[in-house]
């Protein structure tokens, strides 16, 4: 940490989200540089205050000059640990990126039939998501992916032990499906399952409803992602540790699901093409309303 300050002499010490290290920001201030904590995210059941560690993360957060964060509920949160004259919102940088990559998303992505169909998308999957959508396939018709409605599955990993489950469970459920490596229009299955990496963003473009894995275990994905192409967007309880969705769910632009029966149900509103317009909408207007955080946050830094 010396070595890396005192070789770039740099006048300003910047980081982002949760890249808090200690060691440099203690000799960062003993070397008399400005340090700048931008889209801090701390959320209210972080390890961060528990028994032992929040008088360490106390002194931490004090080294700071300046945080800047994404609403008055993280600001609160964060004043727990650090001083109330340093920390400041300004937005959350990551709103721009996502916003900004909408208005350049790829096209030609996924075969002509997807653009002209009714699409879901599961985003990010994980392990525990499958018993949700296990559910959610079994209270729903069994032809509910006939005419023109197309199930699009993007697993959070796309090695073979990944994928495998999830073929398993639509082949028990009786509905088509192959991988994107090796889809066959002319025999277009119910379900495309994709094992591409890092085109899951672009992809939402092509989706009317949108559920978002991994809310039923660590804590759940991007919601801002889908919800900037004005998808509906479904997601689990485990929202605490991403701000954004918790603020979604409090102002009705995202739907909190508990069970796979809530699922269907969500699932059950691309035949309500109204409805799905408006919740889309909403869901839009949550993430554009909030554009322009890098501006406010480079203002903040160059005062």
């Amino acid at each position: 940490a010396i070595s890396f300050f005192v070789k770039l002499k740099p006048q300003k010490y910047i980081i982002t989200r949760h890249d808090v290290w200690p060691f440099h920001l203690y000799f960062a201030q003993l070397l008399g540089i400005q340090t700048v904590f931008i889209n801090a995210n701390l959320y209210s059941n972080s390890t961060r205050f528990s028994f032992g560690l929040k008088s360490f993360n106390c002194w931490l957060f004090h080294q700071f000059d300046l945080i800047l964060t994404g609403s008055e509920n993280l600001r609160n949160t964060i004043m727990n640990l650090a001083p109330r004259s340093n920390v400041k919102i300004t937005g959350d940088s990551r709103f721009d990126q996502v916003i900004q990559r909408s208005r350049n998303s790829k096209k030609d992505l996924l075969p002509l039939i997807f653009e002209n169909s009714q699409n879901i998308i599961l985003g990010s999957m994980v392990d525990s998501d499958i018993p949700i959508l296990s559910q959610a396939l079994d209270a729903l018709n069994q032809h509910f992916f006939d005419n023109d409605i197309f199930l699009i599955i993007v697993p959070h990993e796309v090695a073979d032990n990944d994928l495998l489950p999830l073929e398993k469970l639509l082949s028990q459920k009786g509905l088509s499906h192959q991988r994107f490596s090796k889809f066959d229009e002319v025999n277009s299955p119910q379900v495309l399952i994709m094992d591409k990496v890092g085109i899951l963003a672009d992809l939402y473009a092509y989706a009317k409803i949108v559920y978002i894995g991994a809310g039923f275990s660590t804590g759940v994905h991007s919601v801002i992602e889908p919800a900037v192409h004005k998808c509906v967007v479904a997601y689990g309880p485990r929202v605490d540790i991403l701000d954004e969705a918790v603020e979604m769910t409090q102002c009705n632009a995202g739907i909190m699901i508990h069970n796979g029966n809530e699922l269907a149900n969500v699932f059950e509103k691309i035949k309500h093409p109204t409805e799905v317009k408006e919740l889309g909408n909403r869901a839009y207007q949550f993430v554009v309303k909030k554009e322009y955080a890098s501006k406010r946050i480079i203002n903040e830094i160059f005062k």
